[in-house]
């Protein structure tokens, strides 16, 4: 026999559950900014400090 009370003594019974659907109403959600622009922008970045150091050194 377990000792534990019953969990579910005393509570609501369950709700109605809500269709699956989206309305027609609905917000859509927002569209998230791509991440390309960034990496490309990060790659010329860093090819242009690479580039930098390499002609301070005289490679």
């Amino acid at each position: 026999m377990s000792t534990k009370p019953d969990m579910w003594h005393g509570k609501p019974e369950r709700e109605d559950r809500t269709t699956s659907y989206q309305t027609l109403d609905a917000q859509r959600p927002k569209r998230q900014k791509s991440v390309w622009p960034m990496i490309g922008l990060l790659l010329v970045l860093m090819f242009g400090f690479l580039w930098a150091i390499k002609s301070i050194l005289g490679w």
